[in-house]
C-alpha cells in the first residue's frame, strides 16, 4: 500500500456497499471513498462504519482494499475525535491504519471535516508515515481491539454517538 496519499470519505448512499464486522456479519455500509488518481492511489478503496468501543464511545471503524495487485488488501482503520485540537489547521479528528496484523507496521490518518455545496459535509483525509508521540492515544496498539479485528484501535478518547457529523 502507498505511504502517503489524500482522499475523502463520504456518507454512504449505496446499498450495495458493505462493510464486513466480523467473518459472518456484513453490514450496509455508512461511509465510502477512493484515493485519488493524483496521489496514485486510485485502486485503494475506503469504506467505514460508525462503531462503539468497549467503554461505549462512536469512532470511525475502518478498512482500506488495496486493489493494486493479482489479490485485494485489507487493511484496518480506526478515526477518533481529535480532543487535543486548538487551532483551525489541526485535523479535527486523527487515527492510523495498520499494514500488517500485529499492528506493528501503520500509517497516520487525518481528518478534516469539509463543507461542499455539491457533496455536503465529508471528511477530507490524509494518510502519511507515522510517528507515535508520547502519549497518543493512537500510538496504543491493539490492545483495545474492538470485536476481534487485530488491530483495531478503540481509543479512550473516541467521539460520543452524536459528535459523529454525518
Amino acid at each position: 500500500m502507498k505511504k502517503a496519499f489524500n482522499f475523502s470519505l463520504f456518507k454512504n448512499t449505496v446499498d450495495g456497499i458493505t462493510f464486513n464486522k466480523s467473518k459472518d456479519e456484513k453490514v450496509r455500509a455508512d461511509y465510502n471513498g477512493n484515493g485519488s488518481e493524483r496521489d496514485g492511489a486510485e485502486k485503494i478503496q475506503i469504506i467505514g462504519i460508525k462503531a462503539l468501543s468497549q467503554g461505549g464511545k462512536q469512532y470511525i471503524r475502518l478498512v482500506f482494499i488495496d486493489r493494486n495487485g493479482l489479490d485485494n488488501g485489507y487493511h484496518n482503520a480506526a478515526l477518533f475525535l481529535n480532543e487535543k485540537k486548538d487551532g483551525e489547521k489541526q485535523p479535527d479528528y486523527t487515527g492510523s491504519i495498520d499494514l500488517d496484523r500485529d499492528g506493528n507496521e501503520r500509517l497516520r490518518l487525518a481528518a478534516w471535516l469539509k463543507n461542499s455545496d455539491r457533496a455536503g459535509r465529508y471528511l477530507s483525509v490524509s494518510v502519511s508515515e507515522f510517528l507515535p508521540k508520547e502519549g497518543d492515544p493512537a500510538a496504543a496498539g491493539a490492545e483495545g481491539a474492538e470485536g476481534g479485528v487485530p488491530g483495531t484501535l478503540v481509543p479512550a478518547g473516541a467521539p460520543e454517538a452524536d459528535e459523529i457529523p454525518f
